[in-house]
């Protein structure tokens, strides 16, 4: 495998992991140092490995019916640095009201850097382009 095809399979395991709301393989994508910067209505920096645990089952929470998709838009990588893009678009259940369902879309930088034969995603800042009720 090149490098663009091993940056594209962890790519796709974190998407995999994040749909099938495994925490456990989602957390095995993420290099030590971590950093999830959530950009939403206050940008909030979250680097403390139980906090981004919390951070993402809280997001896992939403409901069962959770349905995550994505697509690279942009990558650009180095011997043993990478920068993607992707968008997404998610739908699950309202935070506020769980009887209503929401989409959300928008795009997401992530910095990757290689472990040993690996890559492993060392930062990812998550932000919200729309989010409708349906």
């Amino acid at each position: 495998m090149n490098k663009e095809d091993k940056i594209q399979y962890v790519l796709n395991s974190f998407f995999k992991a994040y749909g099938d709301k495994d925490i456990d393989k989602l957390l095995s994508c993420f290099a030590d140092g971590f950093k999830l910067i959530m950009s939403f209505a206050e940008t909030q920096i979250v680097d403390n490995p139980e906090d981004i645990k919390s951070a993402f089952m809280g997001q896992f929470g939403r409901g069962e019916n959770l349905i995550f998709n994505a697509d690279i838009l942009s990558m650009s990588a180095s011997d043993d640095e990478a920068k993607v893009t992707f968008k997404y678009k998610m739908t699950f259940n309202d935070i506020d009201d769980n009887d209503d369902r929401v989409v959300a879309t928008g795009k997401c930088p992530v910095k990757l850097k290689k472990v040993g034969d690996n890559w492993k995603i060392i930062e990812l800042e998550q932000s919200i382009s729309t989010w409708d009720k349906i």
